[in-house]
């Protein structure tokens, strides 16, 4: 989770042209939610923005805090703040590290309420709107803060033998007829999207979509061929074997490979997994099947 914040005299937020939030005296804070944030982030975060003594105090020092100086708090939802310039395609940036929004609102809105427990007066733009900030930078000053997330090695991540427990665990789940335990590997509130469609979130979900599978391919086998662990995540390498003689199904053999992207959550489960594999060669083999490797 990061923040950009802002001290300044005043800010306001205009969607429509309309004016729909200000503060006088205070901070102007633009807020980014990165894959596998949780409640506890932003948390912290609130925290450390709430009491960041960047107010002057009676001799003009960095000494007062926003509870000290008793100001406000604009807070805007800013995902291009998580932009990756080193996974980026030519020119345009990638913002494959923030989180999706259906993820990212809940955890805005959680942020929002912790400052306001803390004391705080709050005001917000509008998540997910084109908006218009205006504001008068007091100083200037303007401090980035970025509360560490399992991409940058949180302890929520797990050390490579336990991952690897794990995902020869989450293998055999797949493997095992039983699309519940495939979910029980997600945090609750865990999302699975395949191939850019619509995520599914919480487990009652994920268990749906493991059962679609598992219908389709009553012999589905699935084997682990690589687990990879990078700087933005970790990527699980999968190919599945099976026949489609579920309801509807050609008949025809599929050998399919593909990778998810994991972000891991607390406990050591899957907060986020983004699924990709060559639907079009996936459909081919529907149509046509596979013949079997000798």
């Amino acid at each position: 989770m990061r923040a950009v914040c802002q001290r300044v005299s005043e800010a306001r937020v205009r969607v429509g042209g309309e004016t729909v939030s200000e503060v006088g005296p205070g901070l102007c804070v633009l807020l980014a939610v990165a894959r596998g944030d949780g409640a506890a982030a932003a948390e912290r975060l609130a925290g450390k923005i709430a009491r960041l003594r960047i107010f002057a105090d009676e001799q003009e020092r960095f000494d007062r805090s926003l509870l000290d100086a008793g100001g406000a708090a604009l807070v805007v939802s800013q995902f291009t703040l998580l932009a990756d310039s080193k996974r980026q395609k030519g020119t345009r940036p990638d913002f494959s590290l923030a989180a999706r929004p259906e993820v990212a609102e809940p955890l805005y809105e959680h942020f929002v309420q912790a400052l306001r427990d803390l004391g705080v007066p709050v005001q917000t733009g509008v998540f997910g709107a084109r908006m218009e900030v205006a504001l008068v930078n007091d100083g200037p000053v303007t401090i980035i803060l970025d509360v560490m997330t399992p991409q940058e090695g949180s302890p929520m991540t797990p050390d490579p033998d336990q991952l690897l427990d794990f995902a020869r665990r989450y293998t055999a789940a797949w493997c095992s007829r039983n699309p519940a335990s495939v979910a029980e590997h997600y945090a609750a509130e865990g999302s699975l999207t395949i191939n850019d469609g619509s995520p599914a979130v919480g487990r009652a979900a994920i268990t749906e979509a493991a059962r679609g599978f598992m219908a389709a391919f009553p012999d589905m086998r699935v084997l682990m061929d690589d687990l990879l662990v990078q700087v933005a995540g970790i990527e699980y390498h999968w190919t599945l074997i099976g026949t489609n003689t579920g309801p509807g199904g050609t008949g025809n053999r599929v050998r399919i490979a593909g990778f998810e992207e994991w972000t891991m959550g607390d406990g050591g489960l899957i907060a986020e997994s983004q699924g990709h594999y060559d639907e079009a060669e996936y459909n081919r083999q529907l149509e046509h099947g596979v013949e079997e490797p000798r």
